[in-house]
């Protein structure tokens, strides 16, 4: 049975729209975890194909054929999923985010040649303590395998992991959250850095609050002059916590102080 719509245009006619059949697929592709995005220019999309969780293929829109280095992978040395998703800033580069690295790169095009894939920047999050790791494979309990690094009295809980991205389109900046589980340390320690949306090179970078134990799921905003910290220690239970940014009084114009906590905000 087909389905009428009603349509008003501006004249105030009303024009009835029969759906007789289900309207033509424009696009279909089979991907791990609904792992897909489209940006980039020309037009790209970026998926995880299945059963290859962790690795992305950048592939042209209209023509279905990979960029050339259009294959995106980090060596596993961690449990979490790595990411990859289009700049949400526009520009149409791709930002991959793997255990403790981000990579951002471009997609370009040189006159009738295939479009390629290039990096242009990679960001690693800071270690309060250097080490050598070793490397040994792992299998999870969904069967995932994965290397884990150790050292002797030092495991892979010592190393940084990236938790969380966002991008203040004001300030053009980068924010990227890490977070450091290390034995000798109380609690985990969360890092906010802000990095130069072109260059990456490091701002800034503050710690913020984790007065836990163990690390929970969270989030971190920015907006302008302010960090909105959003944490999940149990079901049904959130903290806010909001920062706000001063400039240094003692120190150039240009240098921001980053770690003044103005509300402790609310727990629902």
């Amino acid at each position: 049975m087909a389905d009428s719509h009603k349509v008003h245009h501006a004249e105030d006619n009303e024009v009835n729209i029969l759906l007789r059949g289900e309207p033509p697929i424009l696009f279909e592709l089979k991907c791990a975890d609904h792992l897909i995005e489209i940006g980039g220019s020309p037009w790209h999309y970026l998926y995880s194909p299945p059963h290859q969780e962790g690795v992305f293929h950048v592939k042209h829109l209209e023509t279905h054929t990979q960029a050339k280095n259009g294959i995106l992978e980090f060596e596993s040395f961690g449990l979490e999923p790595h990411r990859a998703i289009f700049h949400p800033d526009d520009s149409g580069r791709i930002i991959h985010i793997g255990d403790g690295t981000m990579k951002v790169y471009r997609i370009g095009c040189s006159g009738n040649k295939s479009p390629f894939v290039e990096e242009s920047f990679t960001i690693t999050a800071r270690r309060s303590q250097p080490s050598t790791l070793l490397s040994f494979p792992q299998v999870t309990k969904s069967g995932r395998r994965v290397k884990k690094r150790v050292q002797h009295g030092y495991t892979e809980s010592d190393t940084m992991h990236i938790e969380d991205v966002d991008y203040e389109n004001e300030l053009d900046v980068l924010c990227v959250t890490s977070v450091q589980h290390a034995e000798t340390l109380k609690r985990p320690q969360v890092f906010t850095g802000f990095y130069h949306n072109w260059t990456g090179q490091l701002l800034k970078e503050t710690v913020l609050e984790q007065p836990w134990e163990s690390f929970y799921e969270h989030r971190v905003v920015v907006d302008l002059d302010t960090i909105v910290q959003t944490i999940k220690p149990s079901l049904g239970l959130f903290r806010c916590v909001v920062y706000r940014l001063v400039r240094a009084e003692s120190v150039s114009t240009d240098t921001v102080n980053c770690g003044l906590q103005i509300g402790q905000g609310r727990k629902c």
